[in-house]
């Protein structure tokens, strides 16, 4: 299920986000005109969360999505308060299906070994003298990296395509990743030629 909607250069709940009440109650307290405010907060909260394909920031770790976001939508110093915390643990829980579990602790496993070989400095030493990353071992390691990383793209493709197969049109007809329909086109039979 997706929060949020892209119509035109408008950024609009979807209609299922606002019968949820930890959404409506972000939606509902905005008492603004064009519930900005609202819109920002469900836009942090789905591009914090959705790991789909739909979602840009989705080639950030959790934690610098979380830094990124608020920078990209809110004023510096902003925190989530408890209402977007509660909608943010309400969306994570909508969203964990078994393969989504798994391909998100794929996903945190090789960020750790990123972090992991980022660390190596073979100019460190032990206590003994002898140096804490073995160049040999470090190589042997890296050989096997190849490995790991054509198992996470085939997780995350499988996911993907498990998450679309979702996307049915009417008919039965299936929706393809480049033909998500847009509301701002009109396709109505009063167009003159």
């Amino acid at each position: 299920m997706r929060l949020i909607n892209i119509e035109g250069d408008r950024i609009v709940p979807s209609p299922e986000c606002l019968a949820i009440p930890e959404f409506y109650t972000l939606w509902k307290r905005d008492r603004s005109k064009f519930k900005k405010k609202a819109m920002e907060e469900l836009t942090f909260v789905t591009f914090l969360v959705d790991n789909t394909i739909h979602n840009p920031y989705r080639g950030y770790s959790e934690d610098m999505r979380n830094d990124v976001l608020r920078q990209d939508y809110f004023e510096k110093g902003w925190k989530p308060d408890e209402l977007v915390k509660d909608a943010i643990n309400k969306y994570r829980s909508m969203q964990k299906t078994t393969s989504s579990r798994l391909v998100g602790a794929a996903q945190v496993a090789a960020d750790r070994l990123a972090d992991y070989y980022s660390m190596v400095n073979f100019h460190e030493f032990d206590d003994n003298g002898k140096p804490v990353y073995s160049a040999r071992e470090v190589q042997s390691n890296l050989k096997d990296l190849s490995n790991t990383i054509k198992s996470l793209f085939a997780l995350e493709e499988q996911l993907r395509k498990e998450q679309l197969d979702g996307n049915l049109s009417r008919g039965g007809f299936e929706i393809g990743e480049f033909e998500i329909p847009s509301s701002d086109i009109d396709y109505g039979d009063d167009t003159a030629l």
